[in-house]
């Protein structure tokens, strides 16, 4: 069915005008049933194989050619999966579409296989591929990767490579490059799970199997915060906690700093022995696996058992397997 003016096409060689709608049908189909239009092609509310271009209406459609022209969805609920270079809307394979694709109302889902799609900095809107897709609020990805935009993001991860950001409900998520340019508090990570970081990478955290990178702000939700198998770097001022450049919020009370040569920097005025070696408390937390504690002319408060202070230098000093600077007593 080639479109050539409103209401006005030409099919099996004969050309048509006045038509309001067709019903392509279905049966002894081998490629399917096509339409072929210069102008817009709207999607049919929650209606599979359907769409209207130039004021006619389609049915039993498997197949357009859009020639350029834009695709727009319905006021309800469309489906559109992108498959390498395979773009298809609510089971039609559509060829040569404007890349601004607008899915319009409803709940509206894109499932695509590429590598990478990017936020555009507005809400409900992702580029993949070639397209970029407006008032999207699913998106399903088969293990890729979402890179941010130059603004602050906020990530709410809900369960396994899942996660929500700018509107949109993504699932399949394995890696989060968070960007970095015009922010103003800088892009959070908010989760439900425990976060690891990154081995020896500042700004980097995993939570529910999502990588993210370029992150300035982590709210744990009393979840538990873990160093990596390299060299981490902790700070606490005051009750300020970041770990490798992270402003963390809402940690357990337990930390483990994991591998490494890891090390807390802190004004607090006190902190305490555990009596496990390569453990202390500082504020309202305890941090184990620690190899270097950086005071500000600081005190170490003992435990009850024996305690051997080695002291190496003006205000330094080791104890439980410990290297303290800035101790003033």
């Amino acid at each position: 069915f080639t479109v050539t003016g409103t209401n006005t096409m030409t099919a099996s060689g004969i050309d048509f005008t006045g038509v309001a709608s067709v019903d392509a049908g279905s049966g002894g189909e081998i490629s399917g049933d096509t339409v072929v239009t210069s102008s817009d092609v709207s999607l049919v509310d929650s209606v599979m194989n359907a769409l209207a271009t130039f004021g006619i209406s389609f049915t039993g459609i498997e197949n357009a050619d859009l020639n350029g022209s834009s695709l727009s969805g319905s006021a309800g609920v469309d489906v559109f999966t992108l498959n390498g270079s395979a773009l298809t809307a609510n089971q039609i394979a559509i060829s040569d579409a404007a890349s601004g694709i607008n899915a319009s109302g409803g709940d509206d889902s894109l499932s695509s296989d590429v590598a990478n799609v990017s936020l555009t900095g507005t809400d409900e809107s992702v580029t993949a591929g070639i397209y970029t897709f407006n008032d999207i609020e699913e998106v399903a990805l088969s293990s890729g990767a979402i890179s941010a935009n130059a603004g602050d993001d906020i990530f709410t991860v809900t369960a396994a490579n899942a996660l929500t950001t700018a509107g949109i409900d993504f699932t399949g998520v394995t890696s989060v490059a968070a960007g970095a340019g015009s922010e103003t508090d800088g892009d959070t990570v908010d989760t439900s799970g425990d976060v690891s970081l990154v081995d020896s990478v500042a700004n980097a955290l995993t939570t529910f199997g999502i990588s993210f990178t370029d992150v300035e702000n982590a709210d744990l939700n009393g979840n538990s915060l873990n160093g990596s198998a390299g060299i981490d770097a902790f700070t606490l001022n005051g009750s300020a906690l970041t770990a490798n450049d992270i402003a963390i919020a809402n940690a357990a009370t337990t930390i483990n700093a994991g591998d490494g040569r890891d090390t807390l920097s802190t004004n607090e005025t006190q902190v305490s022995l555990t009596g496990n070696d390569e453990e202390l408390v500082a504020g309202s937390y305890t941090f184990a696996d620690l190899e270097t504690i950086e005071l500000t002319a600081g005190t170490v408060v003992g435990n009850a058992s024996d305690d051997n202070f080695e002291v190496l230098g003006t205000n330094y000093m080791n104890v439980a397997r410990m290297e303290f600077t800035g101790v003033h007593q």
